[in-house]
């Protein structure tokens, strides 16, 4: 298994099916695919709402293969990839929408506030000495 960067083109298809579950991709952002073996098992990325705060958007593992911690491998690279590349270090914030805040709410993000059927969900990286 493996996560790549991908273009809105290569993932498009998917973009359209989570529509009704995620955000639609945009442009700009930063999407990445979970592949086996050349097949696309799950998408997610990352964007810039602001000039301080990054947020991890989009988390879609596609149904077939759901239940399987494939959603949990794309957050951790997520936050690896947020955690340790000079792309995102001048992030003061990294935010989140979920459902189902657990993961989140482990890494030390908190609860900002309920939107929805979603927690926002925001890390404080400065207050937190990553950086």
């Amino acid at each position: 298994m493996q996560i790549v960067s991908v273009t809105l083109d290569d993932v498009r298809h998917i973009s359209r099916m989570a529509a009704k579950e995620i955000l639609p991709f945009r442009e700009s952002y930063d999407i990445y695919a979970l592949k086996r073996d050349g097949e696309i098992l799950g998408v997610a990325s990352l964007f810039w709402p602001s000039k301080r705060t990054v947020r991890f958007a989009g988390g879609f593992v596609l149904p077939e293969h759901r239940g399987q911690g494939y959603g949990l491998t794309l957050n951790e690279f997520r936050w690896n990839l947020v955690m340790s590349d000079p792309r995102y270090q001048h992030a003061r914030y990294i935010d989140g929408y979920s459902k189902r805040p657990k993961w989140y709410l482990n890494k030390g993000f908190i609860a900002v506030r309920q939107f929805r059927e979603t927690t926002h969900v925001r890390y404080t990286a400065a207050a937190q000495g990553t950086r």
